[in-house]
């Protein structure tokens, strides 16, 4: 699962939202559900899950402070 084309995106939205991103690419997957979209809300519930995998296996990069 690390390699998904979806880490990279999951990765930011980690960064800019902390550790509210999983709620948050929940939120984006249940909007597209009511609105039909159902291609969209799967690619989001696809993030979520990868947000949620990063979270629980943080990478090195992920760790290190900004220089």
């Amino acid at each position: 699962m690390v390699n998904s084309g979806y880490s990279h995106f999951a990765e930011a939205l980690v960064f800019a939202h902390g550790k509210q991103a999983l709620s948050e690419a929940a939120r984006h997957a249940q909007l597209c559900e009511r609105s039909g979209d159902t291609e969209t809300a799967e690619t989001w519930r696809k993030i979520q899950a990868q947000v949620k995998f990063q979270m629980a296996h943080p990478s090195y990069e992920q760790l290190r402070p900004c220089a």
